[in-house]
């Protein structure tokens, strides 16, 4: 009843590919406690996932979605940073969506205007975020999230031990305001 399952190994969905069933369009299972490779799915693709998306709750952060149009609702806390997930028609779609800006200059992430940013510039947000990823900050500035909302889906920090939302480092004055950051719901066991 899957039109596609990956329990290891690394599959991507790309170009203008379709994946139409009333059942299980694809599920991502973990089975290395079977000894059994991670599983990754990365979805990119322009077409249309009609049906239900599985997802093992042991690796969230295993499927990544850059686009495409599904049935499914709540797939947005899957996708990558820099993607918004919008309701169009019949489907919610994913489509890449810039996060913020410094003056008239949009970034795809806020990790990307933050890196772009002269000390003591302003970095804006230009939407609410719903899968936002942690940031490192090792300047002066200000981050004005011009009334939105940045929700967190992954941490950052030391590899390994990655449990920051936003990382500032050491002498640095950082200023947010205007708006709301909080976890995602979703992940907060894994954040």
């Amino acid at each position: 009843q899957y039109a596609l399952s990956n329990n290891s190994g690394n599959v991507s969905i790309k170009g203008n590919t379709n994946i139409t069933t009333d059942a299980v369009a694809f599920d991502v299972y973990d089975y290395t406690s079977a000894g059994y490779t991670v599983p990754v799915v990365t979805v990119e693709t322009t077409g249309i996932i009609k049906g239900k998306v599985e997802v093992s709750e042991s690796i969230p952060y295993n499927l990544t979605i850059l686009g495409g149009s599904f049935t499914e609702d709540y797939l947005d806390v899957f996708c990558a940073d820099g993607v918004a997930y919008n309701k169009n028609g019949d489907y919610y779609k994913a489509a890449k969506a810039n996060v913020a800006k410094i003056g008239e200059i949009e970034y795809a992430t806020l990790q990307a205007a933050i890196d772009a940013a002269d000390a003591g510039q302003t970095v804006e947000l230009l939407r609410n975020v719903t899968n936002g990823y942690g940031v490192k900050i090792d300047k002066d500035l200000t981050i004005d999230f011009a009334g939105f909302k940045y929700q967190l889906k992954k941490a950052v920090g030391s590899t390994g031990t990655e449990s920051n939302g936003f990382q500032i480092f050491k002498n640095n004055n950082v200023t947010i305001q205007n708006g709301t950051l909080e976890v995602n719901e979703f992940f907060k066991n894994y954040f």
